[in-house]
């Protein structure tokens, strides 16, 4: 199974939200759709680069490019 969670970001990724939001990850995910894991998954990544010092609004515009794909298909 660990194996597996190394494979798959999203996997470990659901594993970590649901930790943190203090569910099981079955709950995490009938709760939430796709777009919200989407945001949850960009917020951590945010928060990573600001963590490293980088600059986190230059990383929000980015990730903010690469919704706006996603939103375009919507």
């Amino acid at each position: 199974a660990g194996k597996k969670l190394k494979q798959r970001g999203s996997r470990y990724f659901y594993f970590a939200l649901a930790r943190e939001l203090g569910m099981t990850v079955r709950e995490l995910l009938e709760r939430t759709d796709s777009v919200e894991l989407s945001e949850w998954r960009a917020y951590f990544e945010i928060e990573n680069k600001r963590l490293k010092g980088e600059d986190a609004e230059t990383v929000a515009d980015k990730i903010k490019a690469g919704f706006m794909q996603f939103k375009e298909r919507l």
